[in-house]
């Protein structure tokens, strides 16, 4: 597969996972990592997660959040947004690990279950009294399944993405690759990407969830991954979770992404995540420095 004429992309975005952990705690949005000059800083609020059958373990589409509303509030949302103007907030709906899998007990009671919990997250939890069309402080939704235990993903997530764009949500997805063959994950991604392509926002990819041991095989990855996702729309992504380490390091993810800067070809960067990187011996230091990159500026 050829990548696309004339793909060339600037560093314009930023987005950080956040709330997902409740150690190390947060209780609001670190808004000193903001940097002015980007041109988009996104929190992440993770996860909205499903409410799963304790007999059968399988999935039922009832979405809730399990970060704490009250820290991460619409009032909250709305000072920070008038403050800082190059900032949105997106929820982020599946969860890491096996404990969240995508995996219907009934497609279609799903489907209808997961457009009604969304609705009501986005218009009661963070409900908009500006009478404004989207009803909403929320500017989109992530989606982000490592585990797919189930087919329909392609069928029941697309139904998800077109309702959310038909409510003026901007819509990402986070595939993952992994090494069981039982959980093709980034196979499912990729078709769910292809069928939805045009109502696909942005594309976080977890780097960090394989081994990526040099720089050389960082940046060849990502242009793999770019043929298919498109240079315009693929994130890079590193984690700062303390589980994560040693699968990419943070030299060869920084090295590898200012060769694509170089080459107009990384429109972005996100972490996973704030909760951890709050207590770095130098706390925020990776979300600072991505951006320093981005903006190609050492403030």
């Amino acid at each position: 597969m050829s990548v696309e004429p004339a793909a060339f992309v600037q560093g314009e975005i930023f987005r950080e996972y956040i709330g997902a952990k409740p150690s190390p705690k947060l209780r609001k949005f670190p808004v000193e990592i903001i940097n002015p000059k980007i041109s988009e800083f996104h929190f992440i609020l993770a996860f909205a997660t499903d409410d799963y059958d304790p007999t059968t373990g399988r999935g039922k589409g009832n979405f809730r959040p399990s970060w704490n509303v009250s820290d991460f509030s619409a009032v909250k949302i709305k000072e920070m947004k008038a403050q800082y103007r190059n900032v949105k907030v997106v929820i982020s709906i599946g969860g890491r690990g096996t404990k969240y899998p995508f995996n219907p007990e009934d497609k279609l009671q799903w489907i209808h279950n997961a457009k009604k919990s969304l609705k009501e997250i986005l218009e009661v939890d963070y409900k908009d009294d500006c009478g404004c069309v989207t009803k909403t402080v929320i500017d989109g939704v992530d989606i982000n399944y490592e585990h797919i235990e189930s087919d329909g993903f392609v069928e029941c997530i697309g139904e998800i993405i077109e309702y959310l764009k038909r409510k003026g949500m901007m819509v990402s997805i986070a595939p993952s690759d992994s090494t069981d063959p039982a959980n093709p994950v980034l196979t499912n991604y990729k078709n769910l990407y292809k069928d939805n392509k045009e109502h696909i926002d942005w594309v976080d990819y977890q780097f960090y969830d394989q081994t990526v041991s040099t720089t050389h095989a960082f940046v060849n990855l990502y242009r793999s991954l770019s043929d298919f996702f498109s240079v315009k729309k693929l994130l890079a992504g590193y984690s700062t979770d303390p589980e994560d380490a040693g699968k990419i390091s943070q030299k060869v993810f920084f090295e590898g992404c200012e060769i694509l800067l170089r080459s107009d070809s990384l429109p972005g960067i996100f972490v996973w995540d704030a909760n951890d990187s709050k207590v770095l011996e130098e706390p925020y230091y990776v979300e600072i420095k991505a951006q320093q990159l981005l903006t190609k500026s050492e403030d």
